[in-house]
């Protein structure tokens, strides 16, 4: 605030102005951040309060302008639509701003600047669980079946098929990345999918309720990018059991 009274004396002060609009982004970027925290390690928290607001401010002004495209898109093709019915020639105008919008790259698969990969402990938490455990704990009665079908399908070479003998290396949680999307962050995101099986009571210790993540996957890219709005065609809905 030191600088104001220096920069009336040499250049004037500026007529309308005050020091309110200063004192406004101060509460939009300081005082709103840290009510948003638990006041501990407050300047990590808040950066991080900001950044979120940022992607998401960035990801709604996105969503608008795709709106508008495609309402653009939409009455160009009425336009075109009702010049073709009266008879009336079609300009070339038209017809290129359609073509533009046609071209438009799908977002939702743009190719990701890193290979995607999924991560998952370096040391396994429960090795060598068996199958009793699994279909018991965590209610994967189909998994046997289910796994079977996977490998005959995608590995028809495999000599050797799991049984109800075969023990199975289990993890609570694998992290997937996501397909990198520039207009909301162009760092990487990673995504944490969780199966934890429920943990009784012992001695002083709380029981742990069961916790299961749904994830929703693209599984026929064709069909999915064929699909109408709002639908789930090629995708498959699923819920991580825990192995």
């Amino acid at each position: 605030m030191f600088h104001y009274l220096e920069a009336i004396e040499q250049k004037g002060a500026l007529d309308g102005y005050n020091t309110e609009l200063a004192e406004r982004l101060h509460i939009d970027f300081a005082k709103e951040g840290y009510r948003a925290g638990n006041h501990r390690d407050y300047i990590a928290n808040m950066t991080k309060w900001l950044q979120r607001q940022e992607a998401a401010n960035l990801r709604k002004d996105y969503l608008d302008w795709l709106h508008q495209e495609e309402a653009a898109a939409a009455a160009s093709l009425k336009k075109k639509v009702g010049s073709c019915a009266h008879g009336l020639p079609v300009g070339d105008e038209s017809d290129g701003e359609e073509n533009m919008t046609s071209k438009r790259p799908d977002l939702r698969f743009l190719p990701s600047q890193i290979p995607r990969l999924y991560r998952i402990a370096i040391k396994c938490p429960s090795p060598r669980t068996a199958l009793r455990v699994l279909e018991r704990a965590h209610g994967a009665s189909e998994f046997l079946p289910a796994l079977t079908t996977f490998l005959k399908r995608h590995f028809p070479q495999a000599t050797s098929l799991p049984s109800r003998l075969t023990h199975y290396n289990t993890y609570k949680q694998v992290k997937v990345e996501l397909p990198w999307n520039r207009y909301i962050t162009s760092a990487v995101c990673i995504d944490k999918i969780r199966a934890t099986a429920a943990v009784p009571a012992r001695g002083q210790s709380q029981a742990v309720p069961q916790h299961l993540d749904t994830a929703i996957v693209v599984e026929d890219r064709a069909a999915y990018k064929a699909g109408s709005k709002g639908s789930l065609d090629g995708e498959c809905i699923f819920m991580k059991a825990g192995n």
